[in-house]
Protein backbone atom coordinates (compact mmCIF):
# COMPACT_ATOMS: atom_id res chain seq x y z
CA UNK A 1 0.00 0.00 0.00
CA UNK A 2 1.26 3.44 -0.94
CA UNK A 3 0.46 6.90 0.38
CA UNK A 4 0.12 9.79 -2.06
CA UNK A 5 0.08 13.51 -1.22
CA UNK A 6 0.24 16.86 -3.01
CA UNK A 7 2.48 19.30 -1.09
CA UNK A 8 1.35 22.93 -1.27
CA UNK A 9 4.85 24.43 -1.49
CA UNK A 10 8.47 23.68 -2.38
CA UNK A 11 9.31 23.65 1.32
CA UNK A 12 6.76 20.89 1.94
CA UNK A 13 8.28 18.82 -0.89
CA UNK A 14 11.62 19.02 0.96
CA UNK A 15 9.96 18.24 4.31
CA UNK A 16 8.22 15.12 3.05
CA UNK A 17 11.33 14.00 1.18
CA UNK A 18 13.19 13.94 4.52
CA UNK A 19 10.45 11.61 5.77
CA UNK A 20 10.82 9.08 2.96
CA UNK A 21 8.44 10.40 0.29
CA UNK A 22 9.59 10.58 -3.33
CA UNK A 23 8.42 13.05 -5.96
CA UNK A 24 6.72 10.91 -8.57
CA UNK A 25 3.96 13.01 -10.12
CA UNK A 26 4.68 16.00 -12.36
CA UNK A 27 2.43 18.23 -14.42
CA UNK A 28 3.14 20.35 -17.48
CA UNK A 29 1.90 23.93 -17.30
CA UNK A 30 1.52 26.06 -20.39
CA UNK A 31 0.12 29.55 -20.83
CA UNK A 32 -0.71 31.20 -24.14
CA UNK A 33 -2.73 34.07 -25.54
CA UNK A 34 -5.42 33.29 -28.08
CA UNK A 35 -3.57 35.56 -30.53
CA UNK A 36 -0.33 33.62 -29.99
CA UNK A 37 -1.99 30.35 -31.00
CA UNK A 38 -3.22 31.87 -34.24
CA UNK A 39 0.17 33.30 -35.17
CA UNK A 40 2.71 30.79 -33.87
CA UNK A 41 1.11 27.34 -33.82
CA UNK A 42 -1.03 27.28 -36.96
CA UNK A 43 1.18 24.69 -38.68
CA UNK A 44 0.77 22.05 -35.95
CA UNK A 45 -3.00 21.79 -36.38
CA UNK A 46 -4.42 18.97 -38.44
CA UNK A 47 -5.92 20.37 -41.66
CA UNK A 48 -9.45 19.70 -40.46
CA UNK A 49 -8.83 21.66 -37.26
CA UNK A 50 -7.54 24.91 -38.71
CA UNK A 51 -8.98 28.01 -37.05
CA UNK A 52 -11.58 28.65 -39.72
CA UNK A 53 -13.13 25.20 -39.12
CA UNK A 54 -12.60 24.48 -35.43
CA UNK A 55 -15.35 26.76 -34.13
CA UNK A 56 -17.96 24.70 -36.02
CA UNK A 57 -16.55 21.40 -34.80
CA UNK A 58 -16.29 22.02 -31.04
CA UNK A 59 -19.32 21.15 -28.92
CA UNK A 60 -19.42 21.59 -25.14
CA UNK A 61 -21.87 19.30 -23.34
CA UNK A 62 -22.77 18.54 -19.76
CA UNK A 63 -20.88 15.52 -18.42
CA UNK A 64 -21.94 13.16 -15.66
CA UNK A 65 -19.52 11.99 -12.99
CA UNK A 66 -19.59 8.50 -14.53
CA UNK A 67 -18.83 9.80 -18.05
CA UNK A 68 -16.00 11.96 -16.72
CA UNK A 69 -14.48 8.97 -14.93
CA UNK A 70 -14.85 6.68 -17.98
CA UNK A 71 -13.22 9.14 -20.40
CA UNK A 72 -10.49 10.05 -17.89
CA UNK A 73 -9.64 6.42 -17.08
CA UNK A 74 -9.45 5.42 -20.76
CA UNK A 75 -7.22 8.37 -21.63
CA UNK A 76 -4.71 8.22 -18.77
CA UNK A 77 -4.58 4.45 -18.12
CA UNK A 78 -1.02 3.23 -17.74
CA UNK A 79 1.76 2.66 -15.22
CA UNK A 80 1.57 5.22 -12.43
CA UNK A 81 -1.93 6.49 -13.24
CA UNK A 82 -3.92 7.12 -10.07
CA UNK A 83 -7.48 6.03 -10.79
CA UNK A 84 -9.99 8.03 -8.79
CA UNK A 85 -13.22 6.45 -7.53
CA UNK A 86 -16.65 7.72 -8.66
CA UNK A 87 -17.10 9.43 -5.28
CA UNK A 88 -13.70 11.18 -5.57
CA UNK A 89 -14.49 12.35 -9.11
CA UNK A 90 -17.90 13.63 -7.93
CA UNK A 91 -16.17 15.53 -5.11
CA UNK A 92 -13.59 17.11 -7.46
CA UNK A 93 -16.32 18.22 -9.89
CA UNK A 94 -18.45 19.63 -7.06
CA UNK A 95 -15.49 21.44 -5.49
CA UNK A 96 -14.57 22.96 -8.86
CA UNK A 97 -18.18 24.17 -9.29
CA UNK A 98 -18.27 25.65 -5.77
CA UNK A 99 -15.15 27.65 -6.65
CA UNK A 100 -16.84 29.01 -9.79
CA UNK A 101 -15.53 26.43 -12.25
CA UNK A 102 -17.19 24.15 -14.73
CA UNK A 103 -16.72 20.63 -16.04
CA UNK A 104 -17.74 19.68 -19.58
CA UNK A 105 -17.53 16.99 -22.19
CA UNK A 106 -15.85 18.33 -25.33
CA UNK A 107 -16.84 16.72 -28.61
CA UNK A 108 -14.69 17.37 -31.68
CA UNK A 109 -15.41 15.33 -34.82
CA UNK A 110 -17.05 12.52 -32.76
CA UNK A 111 -14.12 12.35 -30.31
CA UNK A 112 -15.18 12.77 -26.67
CA UNK A 113 -12.87 14.44 -24.20
CA UNK A 114 -13.25 16.07 -20.80
CA UNK A 115 -12.46 19.55 -19.60
CA UNK A 116 -12.37 20.87 -16.03
CA UNK A 117 -11.79 24.61 -15.87
CA UNK A 118 -12.47 27.96 -14.26
CA UNK A 119 -12.04 31.56 -15.43
CA UNK A 120 -9.67 33.98 -13.71
CA UNK A 121 -9.22 37.54 -15.03
CA UNK A 122 -10.17 36.68 -18.64
CA UNK A 123 -7.94 33.59 -18.59
CA UNK A 124 -9.38 30.12 -19.15
CA UNK A 125 -7.61 28.04 -16.48
CA UNK A 126 -7.73 24.34 -17.40
CA UNK A 127 -7.25 22.06 -14.41
CA UNK A 128 -7.58 18.85 -16.43
CA UNK A 129 -8.32 17.79 -19.99
CA UNK A 130 -7.98 14.71 -22.15
CA UNK A 131 -7.77 16.69 -25.41
CA UNK A 132 -5.12 15.19 -27.68
CA UNK A 133 -1.94 17.21 -28.16
CA UNK A 134 -2.74 18.06 -31.81
CA UNK A 135 -6.15 19.41 -30.79
CA UNK A 136 -5.46 21.04 -27.47
CA UNK A 137 -4.30 24.47 -28.68
CA UNK A 138 -6.97 25.25 -31.29
CA UNK A 139 -9.79 23.72 -29.25
CA UNK A 140 -8.88 25.53 -26.03
CA UNK A 141 -8.45 28.75 -28.00
CA UNK A 142 -11.97 28.37 -29.42
CA UNK A 143 -13.46 27.58 -26.00
CA UNK A 144 -11.63 30.52 -24.42
CA UNK A 145 -13.00 32.91 -27.04
CA UNK A 146 -16.54 31.55 -26.56
CA UNK A 147 -16.23 32.15 -22.82
CA UNK A 148 -14.93 35.71 -23.25
CA UNK A 149 -11.30 34.93 -22.39
CA UNK A 150 -8.22 36.20 -24.17
CA UNK A 151 -5.70 33.68 -22.83
CA UNK A 152 -5.43 30.09 -21.62
CA UNK A 153 -3.47 28.45 -18.82
CA UNK A 154 -3.50 24.67 -19.04
CA UNK A 155 -1.98 21.91 -16.95
CA UNK A 156 -1.62 18.46 -18.42
CA UNK A 157 0.15 15.17 -17.90
CA UNK A 158 3.91 15.67 -18.13
CA UNK A 159 4.17 13.91 -21.51
CA UNK A 160 1.15 15.57 -23.13
CA UNK A 161 2.56 18.79 -24.64
CA UNK A 162 5.98 19.74 -25.95
CA UNK A 163 5.47 23.33 -24.81
CA UNK A 164 5.32 24.41 -21.20
CA UNK A 165 7.17 23.95 -17.96
CA UNK A 166 7.30 20.80 -15.94
CA UNK A 167 6.80 21.07 -12.20
CA UNK A 168 6.54 18.62 -9.31
CA UNK A 169 2.95 17.92 -8.33
CA UNK A 170 2.73 14.93 -6.00
CA UNK A 171 4.73 12.54 -3.85
CA UNK A 172 4.48 8.89 -2.92
CA UNK A 173 5.57 6.77 0.03
CA UNK A 174 5.63 2.98 0.04
CA UNK A 175 6.31 2.41 -3.64
CA UNK A 176 9.66 2.86 -5.34
CA UNK A 177 9.67 5.43 -8.15
CA UNK A 178 11.02 3.55 -11.18
CA UNK A 179 11.65 4.49 -14.82
CA UNK A 180 8.42 2.67 -15.70
CA UNK A 181 6.55 5.30 -13.67
CA UNK A 182 8.13 8.34 -15.39
CA UNK A 183 4.75 9.41 -16.77
CA UNK A 184 2.78 8.82 -13.58
CA UNK A 185 -0.39 10.92 -13.44
CA UNK A 186 -2.40 12.10 -10.44
CA UNK A 187 -3.87 15.60 -11.08
CA UNK A 188 -7.29 16.83 -9.99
Amino acid sequence: IATVLVPASEGLFRYYERHGYQTLFHIKEYKFSCQEVQEEFQEVYAASLRDEHVKDEVTLLEVSNEEYKRIRDLHFEGPGFVKWSKAEIAYAIKENALLGGNTKKVVVKHHEDILMYYIDNETLVVKETTLKSKRILPVLKEIAIRLGCDSVSVRTANNHLKEGSLRPFGMIFGLEATAELNNAYLNL
